[in-house]
């Protein structure tokens, strides 16, 4: 029965480390996503003002 504890325990440290892997995976693809899309509107609105007042 204690063994049984133990291999629970041990299972969930090991899911919950996999999950925090993986989510900080998607995460880091998100962050980079969001950081380009960012850039792209921020170099087509310089653009678009220049065109306008330039």
């Amino acid at each position: 029965m204690e063994y049984l504890i133990i291999w629970f325990k041990f299972l969930r440290e090991v899911l919950k480390g996999i999950a925090q892997v993986v989510s900080a995976y998607i995460f880091k693809r998100t962050v980079k996503a969001t950081l380009r899309r960012r850039k792209q509107k921020g170099g087509f609105r310089i653009v678009t003002l220049h065109s306008i007042y330039g």
